[in-house]
């Protein structure tokens, strides 16, 4: 609590490197309605400026990356492999590579979201809630269930805001 290996709650942090950040293996299959309690391998939270780059996720318990709250935060040249299986990505239970939730003027930029070689995957390539102003541009995904860009704002929350995100140069398999 939280489920996470790194939490970070900084402004200003890299995390950086060729290394890979392996979850256990075990997935939960528990529906979890508070976002601040999904299982991740990196969270950010309220944190602003946060680069995440060039490194491997592989088995997220539930996601790979979250951040909630987390202006300005940057993930670029990571890839994503594996998840749960197929069957236990259901409606309730989602598997994301990454999820955000109210957040502005993020970049999500030359990321792999891929399956493994059993064809385990991700039910959610990148799961934006209420994030605005950002870009998602020139990733790959591969073999994803539901969505590989998703993007969400309820009806109230864009009044007299100016919420524009861009999509482009994506390659969906």
């Amino acid at each position: 609590d939280p489920a996470s290996i790194f939490y970070v709650t900084a402004d200003d942090v890299i995390i950086e490197g060729t290394g890979t950040l392996q979850g256990p293996g075990l997935f939960s299959h528990d529906v979890i309605t508070n976002i601040q309690y999904i299982p991740s391998l990196i969270k950010i939270d309220g944190a602003t400026n946060v680069t995440v780059q060039n490194l491997n996720f592989v088995n997220s318990p539930q996601a790979a990356i979250i951040f909630i709250d987390a202006d300005q935060t940057k993930i670029t040249g990571n890839t994503f492999t594996g998840g749960d299986t197929v069957a236990n990505c259901v409606a309730a239970i989602n598997y994301y590579a990454v999820f955000g939730y109210n957040s502005s003027y993020v970049k999500l930029t030359g990321n792999r979201i891929v399956d493994d070689a059993s064809g385990n995957t991700f039910a959610e390539g990148f799961f934006l809630y209420k994030v605005s102003n950002s870009t998602v541009s020139d990733n790959y995904c591969k073999n994803i269930v539901d969505h590989d860009v998703y993007m969400y704002h309820s009806s109230g929350d864009l009044l007299g805001q100016n919420n524009y995100n861009t999509i482009s140069n994506n390659v969906s398999y």
